[in-house]
């Protein structure tokens, strides 16, 4: 995924966890305009580590991904209807595409 965006021209900063995202977010000056999360991940939820981030940087975009089927995602309340949400698994292509979506997008998802 990080070789895919960084092939087309995007700025990646990877981490491996929750806790390495938000020392990350933390330590970076430059604008961050997009977390790609993880719906289930051990110790935190996406969409916790997204509150998170969120409240440091309001502009975040975020999108969301799981290889738990969309519909029982959204219906096990782990995520409302409407989120940014890429299915497991993606193409290169799907990847680029939902990012383009969200980042071009004129305001920010809720989360």
């Amino acid at each position: 995924m990080v070789e895919v965006l960084q092939l087309f021209s995007e700025t990646v900063l990877d981490a491996a966890s929750p806790d390495d995202a938000i020392a990350l977010l933390e330590s970076v000056n430059a604008d961050i305009h997009l977390l790609f999360t993880d719906v289930v991940m051990p110790r935190c939820s996406g969409r916790a580590l997204a509150l998170e981030l969120l409240a440091k940087r309001p502009g975040l975009k975020v999108i969301y991904t799981s290889g738990y089927a969309d519909s029982a995602t959204v219906n096990q309340s782990v995520l409302e209807p409407g989120l940014a949400f890429l299915p497991k698994p993606f193409s290169p292509r799907a990847l680029l595409l939902k990012v383009r979506e969200v980042l071009d997008a004129d305001q920010v998802a809720n989360v």
